[in-house]
Parts: C-alpha cells; structure tokens; sequence
C-alpha cells in the first residue's frame, strides 16, 4: 500500500511538470509578444500557480493515504478546498483576460481579486490544518492512554498469577482491580493518573515476590485498596 502510494504521488509529479511545462509551451506558442498585455506575466505564473497547487495536493494526499496521518473527510476537505479554489482562479482568469469590458480594468483590481482567493483558500487550508492538528493530537493521546491500560491489564495478570502462586488473599482485591482499572474513563482522561496506577502496580507486584508474607501481605492489601481507589476516579 505505501509503495503504491509513493508511486501515485511521483507520477502526480511528474504528471504536473509536464503539464506545466506544456502550458508554458501553449502560451507562450499562441500569443503574440507584441499583444500581450501589462498582466500577462502574472497571469502566466498565476496559471503555473495552480497547477503546481493542484498536483502537489494530490501527491501530498497519495502519500498521506500511505500514512494514515490525516483522516477521510480532512483528506476529501483538503482536495476539494484545492479544486474549488483551481476553479475559481481559473474562472477569474478567463473572465479577466476575454471579457471584453473588464479588459480595460485596471491591472491592479485583476491583482487584487486573484490575490483575494489565494488569500482565503491559503486561510482556509491553515483552519483546516489546525483541525487535523488537533485530531491528530487526541489520536495520539486516546491511542497512548489505551497503551497504558494495557500494561495496566498486563501487570494485574501478573499479580494474580504471584497471588496464586503465594496463596494470599487478595484474589478478590485483584479482580475488583482488573474491572475497574478495565471500564476507568480516568485512567484513559489523566495521563499523570495512568502513569501513577503504572508506578503503583510496579509496587504491587514487587510485594507479593517478597519472602515476607505476613507484613507484606498488609502492605499489599492497603496498597490495592489505594489502587481501587485511584482507578475509581474519574479524572
């Protein structure tokens, strides 16, 4: 999938620089020197412009695509954003250059207008960069704390695995742990909370390996009690 990905986006690529290149060609071929007006040097780079926009978007989204680091509807939004602004340019474009009355308008209004929808799309593909930031931060925050209760899980097979093999009594204690430690939406909210349940459990385990069963055994027992506690919390 990442290869095939790769490949899309480097023929993308090289699908642009011919494109661009043939423009160039086409223009540069059809219009007479002596005819072009004050804004065709702009109109030219403006048109290059777009290409180049439109076919880095859709390598960019390919290799994304291969990544996984943006969602569908970021991806689609990010494309359609592009596309729609292509249209608009290229609409603009014509307008400005085969329209009769508006080829007397001042080059700087045809500027400005350009300029004005290059302006918008580039803010709203920073809006919409924000937004993939920030899901991107929450992926990476819910996917770490169901990690961590993981390990949590892990470590509470351990203990009561030692607890079986020790015959203490904290069967019971353990269980209630693993449920609840299972259905915790504090231990996945509060990172610092998940990590101190990970340091709490390090202890736990470490007791019940000990040779002293006695004092050990009240030891662990408060020490579970701490951890149900912890885990009942809800932030």
């Amino acid at each position: 999938m990442r290869n095939a990905s790769q490949q899309a986006a480097q023929i993308f690529g090289l699908a642009g620089a011919i494109v661009i290149a043939v423009t160039l060609l086409l223009i540069y071929q059809l219009s007479d020197a002596a005819s072009r007006s004050i804004s065709f040097n702009f109109t030219v780079a403006f048109i290059v412009f777009q290409e180049v926009t439109l076919f880095a978007t859709l390598a960019i989204n390919s290799l994304n695509l291969a990544s996984n680091s943006q969602n569908l509807p970021l991806r689609t939004a990010y494309v359609s954003s592009i596309l729609f602004y292509n249209s608009i340019a290229l609409i603009t474009v014509i307008i400005f250059s085969f329209v009769p009355f508006l080829q007397s308008v001042k080059p700087s209004t045809y500027y400005s207008v350009c300029l004005a929808e290059t302006g918008l799309t580039t803010a709203l593909i920073a809006i919409l960069r924000l937004i993939d930031v920030s899901h991107q931060s929450a992926h990476n925050t819910s996917e770490q704390a169901l990690y961590q209760v993981e390990l949590m899980l892990h470590a509470c097979d351990r203990i009561t695995t030692l607890n079986q093999i020790h015959q203490w009594n904290l069967a019971s204690l353990i269980q209630q742990l693993c449920e609840r430690i299972r259905y915790s939406e504090g231990l996945r909210r509060n990172q610092e909370l998940a990590t101190q349940m990970l340091s709490l459990l390090d202890q736990l385990e470490s007791l019940i390996k000990s040779d002293s069963k006695n004092e050990s055994e009240l030891e662990a027992t408060q020490l579970t009690n701490t951890l149900l506690a912890i885990a009942g919390r809800r932030s």
